[in-house]
């Protein structure tokens, strides 16, 4: 199972953030947000809800983010939480911190590790971000 959405660069992303990224609803966001990859998410928290089920049922708690724009793409491994319950943001962590809002644990990347390209590109508030989950088998 796979699962895609769409969200928007945004000119305060600075992703800098050491341990975290995430994506949000919201379409304004502050310096202060330095984890904060793209907004103005359109990710449906029940197909996110049936992903998790597939991946629970399946035995696959590995999964990979890809996220995309224009051509620049980023592929990040982590483990899903399976208990991730925030229909407004997904947060990814290189920690094993779980929150109702950790989607993603143990991530081999935070939002500073991304290429400087994409995060050039997520700073442009008409860039339309695509995401990708999919498990790894």
């Amino acid at each position: 199972m796979i699962y895609t959405f769409k969200a928007y660069g945004h000119e305060n992303v600075l992703s800098n953030h050491k341990t975290t990224f995430e994506f949000t609803k919201d379409p304004e966001i502050g310096i202060e947000a330095d984890c904060i990859v793209a907004v103005k998410a359109d990710f449906d928290f029940h197909k996110l809800k049936d992903l998790i089920h597939y991946c629970r049922t399946n035995n696959k708690d590995l999964i990979r983010i890809t996220i995309k724009a224009d051509n620049v793409t980023e592929d990040i491994r982590c483990h899903l939480n399976m208990h991730f319950d925030d229909d407004r943001e997904m947060v990814i962590r290189m920690s094993k911190f779980l929150s109702k809002r950790t989607f993603g644990i143990l991530a081999n990347k935070a939002s500073r590790h991304l290429k400087q390209e994409l995060k050039d590109k997520m700073k442009d508030p008409n860039q339309i971000i695509t995401v990708t989950i999919s498990p790894i088998d």
